[in-house]
């Protein structure tokens, strides 16, 4: 995809980070935004940063752990901006480095919800609407830490690397559809 006018692109974890930074270029390359973050303020401070008056940024503050938000998310998207163009999963968390005895289960598990599963419920959810469209892109961010595991991060590692195998998937799946997915590395 070559041309970002006035498509519609959902960026997960827009209210900081990567995610600030795409909404950003995004905006100035003419596509409308569905920017979606646990952190209103962080969304907030996004949208000062673009400028817009709120007719071309939809914010939504979701838990992208959440299924039914998701779903719920991706029916008011389409509603008011129309059926998504791209869908960049880009939310995900980290924890400080600890060794994995000292990680909480729950610790554990919430690092997996957000990066895995978060992602997975994105893809879920905006599928559809990528499918009705004639050229769509599925954008998920992993880290280097989806490629090789890194110290101190067990849970990361391991979330990032379940995210580079359901990519790797689809994209297989993808392949003969108007759907193209793209897995990124930063790192």
């Amino acid at each position: 995809m070559k041309d970002f006018q006035g498509k519609t692109i959902v960026i997960t974890g827009g209210g900081s980070g990567l995610g600030r930074e795409f909404g950003v270029q995004l905006y100035q390359a003419g596509a409308n935004l569905a920017l979606l973050d646990l952190d209103q303020e962080g969304l907030e401070r996004t949208l000062q940063l673009i400028g817009d008056s709120g007719e071309r940024v939809k914010l939504l503050q979701v838990d992208v752990s959440d299924q039914a938000a998701v779903e719920g998310a991706a029916r008011e998207i389409e509603n008011s901006l129309g059926p998504a163009d791209v869908l960049i999963n880009n939310a995900g968390i980290c924890l400080i480095p600890q060794k994995f005895d000292e990680i909480t289960d729950n610790q554990f598990k919430k690092v997996f919800d957000v990066n895995t599963w978060g992602a997975y419920y994105g893809i879920r959810a905006f599928l559809p609407q990528l499918r009705s469209r004639p050229e769509s892109c599925i954008v998920n961010i992993s880290s280097l830490a989806g490629l090789v595991g890194l110290y101190g991060h067990s849970a990361y590692s391991m979330s990032k690397s379940a995210l580079r195998g359901l990519s790797e998937a689809l994209q297989a799946e993808l392949s003969d559809s108007p759907v193209h997915l793209l897995l990124v590395h930063p790192g």
